[in-house]
């Protein structure tokens, strides 16, 4: 296979010598169209759920260690993805966003954000790197320790900007000391980090209702009250599943 020969792969067009901007345009545009193609088909809540987070975000997914991108840019692509529900009546403007991916059992919608999928998918391919006893990963970390170090870029400077932000323990991202990252390490870092994603989602939610109902301004979303047994709802029902829009 040469440098410009090409294959499609989830949708997308693959080749030995990547263009960045050409990949994630093509992602972009692959997750908005089986984004539409999901919530306009009029299936039921729980099929909508399962298609929307084993068909849509692994599209984006696949990429993210691949490519890099920015924060504002995997948001932006959970903005686009409600944009789409709103439009075919599976989200409302005064629903809390952060519903959509708590899980079902605690009053959440069980949706896979796009922005929360590529934290874990940044932090799990710098652990992994960092773990590896091979030579040649290696020595692709040692390029990336000084890309950090140096122009403050790179999938480890994304990965220990993650770290930050949820405040987890240094030592489960060894950065500066590669050679005492493990498998088990990788592990917990894995378990630490969506542990935090869903702290910060329910304390958001919370913050929410301990506010009362905020009435939703210039199409920005965040209306919630409490429903039974102390869960979550936002007054809309989906009658596909049973839980709440």
């Amino acid at each position: 296979m040469g440098n410009t020969d090409t294959y499609r792969y989830l949708g997308i067009s693959q080749l030995l010598a990547a263009n960045k901007y050409k990949i994630k345009r093509e992602v972009k545009k692959e997750f908005k169209k089986r984004e539409r193609k999901i919530w306009g088909s009029g299936v039921c809540g729980r099929q909508s759920r399962m298609a929307h987070n084993t068909w849509a975000v692994p599209v984006c997914s696949y990429f993210f260690a691949a490519v890099e991108w920015r924060e504002t840019e995997v948001k932006q692509l959970d903005v686009k993805a409600r944009g789409i529900m709103r439009h075919h009546k599976a989200h409302y403007v005064q629903a809390a966003p952060e519903k959509l991916y708590l899980p079902v059992e605690e009053g959440g919608r069980g949706l896979r954000s796009v922005a929360l999928t590529w934290e874990r998918e940044v932090a799990s391919a710098a652990s992994y790197l960092l773990a590896s006893k091979d030579m040649q990963v290696k020595g692709a970390v040692s390029f990336l320790r000084s890309l950090q170090q140096e122009e403050g870029e790179g999938l480890l400077h994304q990965a220990e900007k993650i770290r930050q932000k949820y405040e987890l323990p240094e030592n489960l991202l060894p950065i500066h000391c590669p050679s005492s990252a493990s498998d088990a390490q990788h592990k917990a870092l894995l378990a630490e980090l969506s542990r935090a994603q869903k702290g910060r989602l329910v304390e958001s939610l919370t913050q929410k209702v301990h506010h009362g109902p905020q009435e939703a301004r210039g199409g920005q979303e965040g209306h919630v009250r409490m429903g039974e047994r102390g869960k979550i709802d936002t007054g809309h029902r989906n009658p596909g599943d049973g839980s709440p829009r």
